[in-house]
This record gives structure tokens, C-alpha cells and sequence, in this order.
């Protein structure tokens, strides 16, 4: 019975966003929070099911389109260099199509999911792009998100404190699976609550802490206090997770924003952000302290702290000068590394790249890393002009483009060190959305105060009734 409200879920919701898009990215955060228990109650707990959101996802990219005739040409033209920077990409992206699709009978699926893999993760930026009427709209969904996640998140203490010892939601047994970590004399328990893996937990607990805060941050009164408290309830689960990666994706934020804000000159922010800082960092001091140091959870977080370098080290440099050298200057083609992929049963090359950098090289070669290098360059690049105006002009919208920013920077510093989690379509999908929200900002200008609250359309382009008309702050 699951199995198939999970169904009628994908199909009704698919159907759905064809005419309304931007509810797909609703129906979404609703799919990824119940496919994985789903999944645990089906008979052979079928992995298909962890491709849920697709239809969801795909419906919404083709409404999109559909919806808008210059769907491209609307971003291309407020940002030029990240057009030509995307056509560069997609040039690089050839010789790996052709030699992935050509390996045997079958090898086209590893095309089809390697191109998906990449793509999702770019056209959902041009979703978040044209996403916001609003900040309404941005505080609507970022919202629902924390909201849904924060419920489903209470797996994790469940499994922890052994409440439901025999239910097959709890855990990976249902999976076969038994997630268990080696430290020095000890082994970690890796707790995954209701989700699939303890990765897939972790992240949403560290999303969930993330986008609480610039909720919190963006907003004010009595509001703001329960998006930072609800951000709090985060901190346990994402400690018993036993993903240190996930966790340093905290501090890796806070730097970002700090950063970032003394970068464009907003010394006297500062003071202010260090205040709410305080209340997540602290809900993770809390809960490090009951957990108490024995915990092994906890040693394995705080003990050899010098492991991060050398993970750096290993996964984001010394693994690429490895896979050069066995994969060559093209590469082995697109998809071969590709999360998930080896559930296909096609011919391929024996592939062992688990980091971000060095799966795009074994995957796109050195052409195709250098291409998709650039075009991340340029559009953090982009999105911090984009972020630095609306600091500096103290717009209502600053809050956002910095929070979201932030956490960008933040995911992609764990991608170095291992590109795993991309495996779930919908963490892609949130990574390109928080990066298209950020350049979406750039439609509102920022010359005089009584500016801020009107849309600006791209030069050249007729005014559009679904512009962003109002970006005042709105708890």
C-alpha cells in the first residue's frame, strides 16, 4: 500500500507541475522524504525508488520551457559570461558522450544517467533563476523544506535511543545494510533514522541547520527565534549521523558568510550575524557535551583533526594525478563514475573515483574538468557581484543572497572530498536551486532604497507580469 501512495504521489505531482512548475519543487521535498521509508517496506526494498523525484524533476525543467520561449536567453543576457562559460561546457562534454556511448550493447544508459547526473544540477539553476515572483515565494519553500525535513529527521534520535527496536523504517537492516565506522580502538555505529544511509541523514540535518539560519537571519520578531530553534533540533541528528564531512558543513557556512560579509564591507554586520551564530553552534556544543566524550560519535569528530588536510589532499589533488594516469586525457566517459551507476549491468571500464574532482576527470577527461571548472567559477562568481551589491546597498534581499551563497560554498567544499551524496537526485537539485536563487536577486535593483521593492527585467526584454514585484523581507 506505500508503494503505491508513493506512486500516485510521482504521477499526480508530475502531472501537476506540468501546468503549475514551480510546484514540483514542493511535490519533491515531499518525495525524498517519504521514498526512503517507502523503499525499506517494499518487497526486496527496490533501489529504483531512490530515482523517485525524477518524473517530478523532469516535469518541472519541460514546464519550465514550455512556459517561458527564452527561458535561457533571460539569464544568458543578465549574465553573459556565464552563457558563454555553459557552451564551453557543453562543447567539453562531447568526446565523453561519444566514448561512453559506444563501450558495448547497453553503455548508453551510463550516457543517459551521466548526462542527467550533470544536467540536474545545472538546469535547476535556471530553475532557482526564474523560481522567485517574491521573497514570499523564496521564504515559502525554503520553509516547507526545514519544515518537512525537521519531521522526518526525528528518525535519527529514534534509531539512537533503540524506541522502535523492530520496525524496518529505523536503520538499513531492511536494506541489508549495517553502516559501522573503525576509529582508533573503537567503532562508530552510523545511524541513518528513516532515510537510506546515514550521508543522505547527515546532509539534511546540515541542510536543515543551514536554511533555518538564513530564515532566522531574514527575518525578525518572535519568527526568528523559532527558525533558529528549529534549526537546534538539527544539531543531534547530524552528531549521530557519524558523517564527519556533514558536520564540518556547518563551520565551513558560518566561515563562508563571515567571509563573504567582510569581503563586501559589512563590518558592522557582522556583530549582528555573530549573534545568531551562536544558537546553532551552540545547539552542536550541547549536544557534543550530553553526548558526552566517550562517545563515539563525538571522538571520532574531534580526534585526529589532521585527517581533514590529508582527506583534502588525497581526494581533491593526489586522486586526480591517479586517474590522469589511468583514464587518460579524455577519460573513460560519461557516467562511468556516475553514483548509482553501478547498478547497471552494461559493459564499462572498473572505476574507483568516489571524490567530486576526480570523478568529472574519469568521467569528462581533462577538457571536460577544466570546462565545468570555469563555468562553477564563473558562476560563484557571478552570484558573489550579485550578493556584494545587495550587501552593500543593505537591500531586503542581502539576507538571502548571502545565506544561500553560503551554503553553496559549504556543499561544494564537501564534494571535494567525496561526490557520493549527488546519488540522490534531489541534493543536486537543492544545490543548483540555492546558486539560481542568488542570481535571480540580480533583477532587482539596488540605485535608491525605494527601488529595492520593483523587478528589473533583463535589457532589452519586455516587462513580465512574473517578475519579482516586492522583495521585502516577509516572515
Amino acid at each position: 500500500m506505500p508503494l503505491y501512495a508513493l506512486f500516485f504521489v510521482v504521477v499526480a505531482g508530475s502531472v501537476l507541475t506540468l501546468s503549475r512548475w514551480r510546484y514540483g519543487l514542493y511535490v519533491a521535498v515531499v518525495i525524498v522524504a517519504f521514498q526512503d521509508p517507502v523503499r525499506k517496506l517494499a518487497p526486496g526494498a527496490a533501489g529504483y525508488l531512490v530515482l523517485a523525484t525524477t518524473p517530478v524533476l523532469l516535469s518541472t525543467i519541460v514546464a519550465l520551457i514550455g512556459s517561458r520561449r527564452f527561458w535561457w536567453r533571460d539569464l544568458a543576457t543578465n549574465f553573459p559570461a556565464i552563457d558563454r562559460a555553459m557552451a564551453y561546457f557543453v562543447l567539453a562534454c562531447v568526446p565523453p558522450v561519444l566514448i561512453s556511448a559506444t563501450y558495448g550493447p547497453g553503455s548508453w544508459m551510463l550516457t543517459l544517467l551521466g548526462i542527467f547526473s550533470y544536467g540536474t544540477l545545472l538546469m535547476m539553476i535556471v530553475v532557482g533563476y526564474h523560481f522567485p515572483k517574491n521573497t514570499k515565494s523564496i521564504r515559502q519553500f525554503l520553509g516547507f523544506y526545514c519544515i518537512v525535513t525537521s519531521v522526518m529527521l526525528i528518525g535519527g534520535p529514534m534509531q539512537y535511543f533503540d524506541l522502535w527496536p523492530d520496525s524496518p523504517l529505523l536503520g538499513t537492516e531492511a536494506l541489508d545494510m549495517d553502516w559501522i565506522r573503525h576509529g582508533s580502538g573503537y567503532i562508530i555505529k552510523m545511524i541513518a533514522g528513516f532515510y537510506r544511509s546515514p550521508d543522505v541523514m547527515g546532509w539534511h540535518a546540515a541542510a536543515v541547520m543551514m536554511i533555518s539560519f538564513v530564515l532566522a537571519m531574514t527575518a525578525r520578531g518572535p519568527t526568528r527565534w523559532i527558525w533558529l530553534l528549529l534549526g537546534a533540533t538539527a544539531a543531534f541528528p547530524l552528531l549521530i549521523c557519524g558523517r564527519r564531512k556533514m558536520v564540518y558543513m556547518i563551520p565551513a557556512f558560518f566561515v563562508a558568510m563571515t567571509a563573504l560579509q567582510l569581503m563586501a564591507g559589512g563590518q558592522s554586520k557582522i556583530l549582528t550575524r555573530i549573534g545568531l551564530i551562536v544558537v546553532p553552534l551552540a545547539s552542536l556544543w550541547i549536544g557534543q557535551v550530553w553526548m558526552g566524550q566517550d562517545s563515539e560519535q563525538i571522538r571520532y569528530y574531534t580526534e585526529n583533526p589532521q585527517d581533514v588536510q590529508s582527506q583534502f589532499q588525497q581526494h581533491g589533488f593526489e586522486s586526480l594525478i591517479t586517474t590522469h594516469r589511468q583514464a587518460g586525457f579524455l577519460g573513460s566517459g560519461m557516467g562511468v563514475a556516475t553514483p548509482g551507476s553501478h547498478q547497471l549491468q552494461v559493459t564499462r571500464p572498473r572505476v574507483w573515483q568516489e571524490s567530486g574532482p576526480s570523478r568529472v576527470l574519469v568521467e569528462l577527461g581533462v577538457p571536460g574538468l577544466l570546462a565545468l571548472v570555469f563555468l562553477l567559477a564563473t558562476i560563484l562568481r557571478s552570484a558573489w557581484q550579485v550578493t556584494r551589491t545587495h550587501l552593500r546597498a543593505q537591500s531586503p534581499v542581502a539576507g538571502y543572497a548571502l545565506g544561500l551563497l553560503a551554503f553553496f560554498i559549504a556543499n561544494v567544499s564537501g564534494l571535494i572530498i567525496s561526490g557520493q551524496i549527488l546519488a540522490d537526485a534531489f541534493v543536486a537539485t537543492f544545490l543548483g536551486l540555492s546558486v539560481g536563487l542568488v542570481l535571480a536577486m540580480a533583477r532587482v535593483s539596488v540605485p535608491a532604497r525605494e527601488e529595492l521593492n520593483r523587478a528589473v527585467n533583463p535589457p532589452g526584454l519586455p516587462n513580465r507580469a512574473e517578475g519579482i514585484p516586492s522583495m521585502r523581507s516577509s516572515s
